[in-house]
């Protein structure tokens, strides 16, 4: 008993310290939405004892009759108990009942017979504590016999409650017959005993001594692997998010399945094989089995992807079935039935602000802004601290013209409340996008000022490293501030700012374009800008961005070869670019290359063969290769595109005259 108490504290001590270690970890638990587990907001006391008592009788009959499963039990799946007079609560009590007269019953069966086995224990002791005794009086006597001091008859009397040393049998009436005339009748203390001694029952006892076998213990054992897991997820210690979870009986189910085999081997236990109660038990118990695997086999198919999942609980929770299965049908494409799904969703529950939110988003993407706007207004009054529907608001309302709402929204985005959001880095990227779009807006409407204050706020909210929110890094917002300080001409407040973003990623190449364009605005320090430029292409050298800055960098510098190198190596970056040949094309004329700039101009007409200033370009350089007659028909095509251009029209004239001279000759 000492050993087990000690085993008992050691252990209890060391799952509490693992407890106490894992909350510590765990922190403090993250929030969760009133519909995730509507009993623990219930304000009613009684509600919420209800309902929390019958929970853990719905998952036992979800163990027992597991034919009724979702994905999510919450919202309504599982209607509060509000009443005591609900049918439910005789369930409740029903099945509390039974567990606590059978614990009951099991635990005084067990006591009775530990009381029962302590007394056959001292029983027994005490019996050996007699042999011992009247062994220790036999030895005496035989010493005594050995020195002439004891009489026969009182050794005679003695030798019938003493065994022997050999094979531990009574002196006189168990021994063999050999063993009586090898020894001449006398006692066989100081003699030798020929008595078979049979090893294999004097060591069965001495086997089976600690071997404990009860079946109160087992039911006490299983029942407890059953409840101990379920325990943390009962509401009874602390809310949980949800109020059913499939999951969490996964452990339970194994106590639950000793339980059924401890009880089928209690009931089958005196049955005979040939009996016929024997055989329909086995046989209901093998369908049982089959029936069990099948339901398995069948649930398997629901799991196979999200559409099946979620159209297998539409019977059980059907607003947030529909609202998954709408987000599945939107995300292949399916738009009718995807908007079909998430109004079905809003008649059953209209509050849940998620399907609010991503119907609007499907508006949107239809460009059906008007409907987009309002199912956005309905999600941001559902749940005002959806940062991310402020943002799409404000997207909404800037692409159907109305600036100034946009404006309002993206500042009410920009500052949501977001203490008791599920993912708090989520809520800050809409945050911080919110901040950025408003900045946007603000520059399209020439309100520097506003936006590099957009922009500061933003940075507040971002992280000092360049961790990325969600798609936002500081690196990003520091590089779009500086274009703000361009706007303004603060040169070296841009430089800082780009120079700061380049600490936090050295290896972006956009950010040294920018530096390199924001240093070479001063003409004294034109190698450094060049240093930056060819820092870019050495990053990024098939960006054809990159090389279309640093060919306009060095035509500005009148290195006019170099120049059309760059550019014309943007041009084959990018073969199907009209505008990048056309730049090309320019590039080779500016520096004498003209049969290179005819080729490019050809290209570029073939790309937009209905570009009249590709036309006209392609004209004029035809023109100064001599090629008069082509040179006439790219301009008569030009005009045809175009035809007021006077330009055009003045380069033809020149061309025609040049033509009929040549005639003349």
């Amino acid at each position: 008993m000492c050993y087990r108490w000690r085993s008992i504290c050691a252990l209890g001590t060391g799952g509490l310290t693992l407890l106490y270690w894992r909350l510590r970890i765990a922190g403090t638990p993250l929030g969760f939405a009133a519909a995730d587990n509507p009993t623990a907001r219930d304000l009613s006391i009684f509600t919420r004892f209800y309902t929390f008592t019958y929970l853990p009788v719905f998952n036992f009959f979800l163990l027992l009759y597991p034919f009724q499963l979702s994905f999510d039990w919450s919202m309504d799946a599982i209607p509060k108990i509000t009443s005591i007079f609900d049918a439910r609560n005789l369930s409740s009590l029903i099945f509390y009942a039974v567990v606590s007269k059978v614990t009951w019953r099991v635990l005084t069966n067990e006591i009775k017979r530990q009381q029962e086995k302590k007394e056959k224990y001292y029983k027994k002791q005490s019996k050996k504590q007699k042999w011992n005794n009247n062994c220790k009086h036999v030895s005496r006597r035989q010493y005594c016999e050995r020195k002439n001091m004891m009489p026969q008859k009182e050794y005679s009397s003695s030798k019938r409650v003493c065994p022997c040393n050999g094979c531990k049998h009574s002196l006189t009436e168990d021994h063999t017959n050999a063993c009586r005339t090898v020894n001449n009748n006398n006692v066989m203390h100081n003699s030798s005993c020929v008595c078979p001694i049979v090893h294999g029952k004097t060591k069965t006892p001495s086997q089976h001594k600690y071997q404990y076998r009860s079946p109160q213990i087992a039911v006490l054992l299983f029942t407890t692997f059953m409840v101990l897991p379920f325990v943390p997820a009962s509401n009874i210690l602390f809310y949980v998010g949800f109020v059913v979870a499939e999951r969490v009986l996964y452990i339970p189910s194994v106590g639950f399945c000793l339980l059924l085999g401890l009880g089928a081997g209690a009931l089958t236990r005196t049955w005979r094989r040939n009996e016929l109660r024997s055989r329909i038990f086995m046989f209901t118990l093998l369908v049982t089995l089959c029936a069990m695997c099948g339901a398995t086999l069948r649930r398997n198919l629901d799991w196979r992807d999200e559409e099946s999942l979620f159209r297998s609980a539409l019977h059980i929770n059907p607003p947030k079935a529909y609202g998954n299965l709408g987000s599945v049908l939107s995300t292949q494409g399916r738009v009718v039935e995807a908007e079909a799904a998430f109004e079905r969703a809003l008649k059953y529950r209209p509050n849940m602000a998620d399907v609010h939110y991503n119907l609007g988003i499907l508006h949107q993407n239809q460009r059906r802004y008007g409907e987009a706007i309002k199912s956005f207004e309905r999600a941001i009054y559902f749940r005002p601290s959806m940062a991310l529907a402020y943002v799409n608001l404000g997207t909404s309302l800037m692409a159907d013209g109305r600036l100034a709402e946009a404006t309002s929204a993206l500042r009410a985005g920009s500052r949501a409340e977001g203490a008791r959001v599920r993912d708090r880095r989520e809520h800050d990227a809409a945050r911080v996008s919110a901040l950025v779009q408003l900045a946007a807006l603000h520059s399209r409407r020439g309100h520097w000022h506003k936006a590099l204050s957009s922009y500061k706020e933003a940075l507040q909210i971002l992280p000092v490293t360049n961790t990325p929110i969600v798609g936002w890094t500081r690196h990003n917002v520091l590089t779009m501030a500086g274009d703000i300080y361009v706007q303004l001409q603060q040169w070296g407040l841009a430089e800082h700012s780009v120079l700061s973003a380049l600490a936090l990623a050295p290896g972006h190449a956009a950010t040294y374009l920018s530096l390199a364009q924001i240093v070479a605005r001063n003409t004294t320090r034109n190698m450094e800008a060049e240093m930056w430029f060819k820092k870019a292409i050495t990053l990024a050298p098939n960006d054809p961005s990159v090389r279309d800055q640093f060919g306009m960098f060095l035509r500005s510098q009148r290195r006019l070869r170099e120049s059309a190198e760059q550019l014309v190596t943007a041009a084959r970056l990018s073969p199907t670019d009209s505008a990048r040949a056309a730049s090309a094309a320019r590039a080779l004329r500016d520096a004498r290359k003209c049969r290179s700039a005819e080729r490019w101009y050809a290209r570029a007409v073939e790309l937009n063969p209905n570009d009249a200033e590709h036309h006209s370009n392609l004209g004029a350089i035809l023109h100064l290769n001599g090629k008069y007659v082509a040179a006439a028909t790219s301009y008569r095509r030009a005009l045809q595109l175009q035809p007021n251009d006077e330009v055009t029209i003045t380069n033809l004239k020149r061309v025609r005259t040049l033509m009929s001279n040549q005639r003349k000759k």
